[in-house]
């Protein structure tokens, strides 16, 4: 089907422009874990069709709207369900 996969060091920047080059027609980022990683990696979302960014560090609330990333640690209820309640989108930058 045309898919290929690729791990990469996230902070290897030189290995990131490799490996997309002039663009891609869609680029999955599953590493996004703080917003700088995020803008380190926009002049390659900026040349892709389309992009797929998940952060798996700070997805989920707790009912007080803490996170994993923030200033006063969370209180997760144990198990965290996968429909516990997620932090809304970042803002572009």
């Amino acid at each position: 089907l045309g898919v290929r996969f690729h791990a990469v060091d996230r902070s290897d920047t030189r290995a990131l422009s490799r490996l997309v080059g002039a663009g891609s027609d869609l680029l999955v980022d599953l590493v996004a874990y703080t917003g700088s990683h995020v803008v380190d990696a926009l002049p390659f979302y900026r040349d892709s069709g389309s992009i797929v960014v998940a952060s798996s560090r700070a997805v989920y609330v707790d009912e007080g709207g803490r996170h994993i990333n923030g200033d006063e640690p969370p209180r997760f209820p144990v198990p965290i369900l996968e429909t516990n309640s997620t932090l809304a989108p970042a803002a572009p930058g």
